[in-house]
């Protein structure tokens, strides 16, 4: 007798992209809550998440590290790349991520004279591959700006981490705080976008009355890859956590 869910077919494997800009997780009423960030992220489900502007400050009740705080509350693995220290303690970027993290490669896009930046180049273990994602904050000045492109250029131009090649089986995402909101093809970035098979910004900044489009992901991916861009709580919590918006993408894998 054949079985009643034999018609039924699997569905897709699935992975959900958020790119945010925390804003040392200090929220548009001044104050700084990491908990607070913790419940809106916990509140888009992402199954990675790129963030900027980490401060790993001490917090004053316990849980004492930020990050801790981040990791709990979304249930996902933590680690943390500083670009800079203020008060003895590490500020930059960080990703959280659901599925292990098989290499996380820092990568100095710092400019003389400039506040320092960097880049986190990841590799998941994802049932549908390994996809890589590089997580960044760029600087202000466009020079500056068109500097740390050609070092991420160079990095994408390498295969992924632990592995001895990229043949383009795997799904690659660069996401961040860009600092740029002209038009596209006008920016000092858009060299990047030949790297790359899509692109997905929105006005993020400032959070409450979004008016610029600072915060971008920039998508390569793999065959049989669907890209859906996905619209995310944006209630009172989520607003007020941080000066930026978040992103969220989901892909899915045939």
């Amino acid at each position: 007798m054949p079985n009643g869910d034999s018609t039924r077919t699997t569905p897709p494997l699935s992975l959900r992209v958020v790119c945010w800009n925390l804003h040392g997780c200090v929220g548009t009423d001044g104050r700084r809550d990491v908990a607070r960030v913790a419940r809106a992220l916990a509140a888009l489900k992402p199954d990675i998440a790129g963030l900027q502007e980490v401060d790993l400050s001490r917090l004053p009740n316990p849980p004492h590290d930020p990050l801790e705080v981040l990791a709990n509350g979304t249930d996902m693995r933590a680690v943390h790349a500083p670009t800079l220290w203020r008060g003895g303690h590490a500020y930059g970027n960080a990703v959280l991520s659901r599925w292990p993290m098989s290499a996380t490669l820092p990568l100095d896009l710092s400019v003389p004279d400039k506040e320092p930046r960097n880049a986190m180049d990841v590799t998941l273990e994802h049932p549908a591959g390994r996809p890589r994602v590089l997580i960044t904050h760029l600087g202000l000045g466009r020079k500056e700006r068109r500097i740390q492109v050609a070092h991420l250029a160079e990095r994408l131009a390498q295969p992924l981490g632990g592995t001895d090649g990229d043949d383009g089986a795997h799904p690659m995402i660069l996401m961040g705080d860009l600092n740029e909101w002209l038009p596209w093809g006008r920016t000092s970035v858009a060299s990047l976008k030949s790297r790359f098979g899509a692109d997905f910004s929105r006005r993020t900044f400032p959070s409450f009355l979004p008016l610029f489009r600072l915060d971008r992901m920039l998508f390569r991916p793999s065959p049989r890859t669907v890209i859906r861009v996905a619209d995310p709580p944006r209630g009172f919590e989520v607003r007020r956590a941080s000066d930026h918006l978040p992103l969220v993408v989901d892909l899915e894998f045939d």
